[in-house]
C-alpha cells in the first residue's frame, strides 16, 4: 500500500486551482492511503480528490488557529508518514524565507512541513505552484521535482 501526505498553500489562485487538480489527481490515483491536513486550499482539495478516488483518508485535525497549532498538526502529520514509509507531496506558492528550521517554521507552514518531514527521513515530493528556487537543507536524495 503507498502512503502520501499532501501540504501546501491555504490561499489559491484560480489558476493555482487549474493547474493543481488534474495534477493532484493523477499523483493520488497511485496511492491508497492519503495523510492530509484540515485547511483550506489544497489540503482540502487534496481530502476532497482522495474521497472521490476511494483513498483511506486520515485528516490531521489542529486544536486551534495559532502557529504551534498548526504546527503540532503538521508535525503530527510527517510523524505518521515516517512510521509508515509514506510520501510528503508539498505544492508551494513562494519560495522557502529565510532561517526556517525543522523547529521554526515562521513565515510558512508548507516549507516548515517540507523542513521537518526531511528532518525525519520522509521523501519530500515538490510540486510548485510557481516557480521556486529549492533551499540547501532540502536534500537531492530526499527530494523529487514532480
Amino acid at each position: 500500500m503507498t502512503t502520501v501526505g499532501v501540504t501546501g498553500v491555504r490561499n489559491l489562485t484560480r489558476a493555482d486551482e487549474y493547474k493543481l487538480r488534474p495534477e493532484m489527481r493523477e499523483m493520488l490515483k497511485t496511492a491508497s492511503n492519503l495523510h492530509v491536513g484540515d485547511a483550506d486550499g489544497v489540503d482540502a482539495i487534496a481530502h476532497e480528490l482522495g474521497l472521490k478516488l476511494g483513498l483511506n483518508c486520515t485528516l490531521h485535525h489542529t486544536d486551534g488557529r495559532q502557529p504551534w497549532q498548526l504546527q503540532k498538526r503538521s508535525k503530527q502529520m510527517v510523524d505518521a508518514l515516517a512510521k509508515l514509509g509514506g510520501t510528503l507531496h508539498a505544492y508551494p506558492n513562494k519560495n522557502c524565507p529565510d532561517g526556517l528550521t525543522p523547529v521554526s517554521w515562521k513565515g510558512s507552514g508548507t516549507w516548515g512541513t517540507m523542513c521537518y518531514a526531511q528532518s525525519k527521513g520522509v521523501k519530500v515530493e515538490l510540486h510548485p505552484l510557481v516557480e521556486v528556487k529549492s533551499p540547501d537543507w532540502l536534500t537531492t536524495e530526499q527530494l523529487a521535482l514532480w
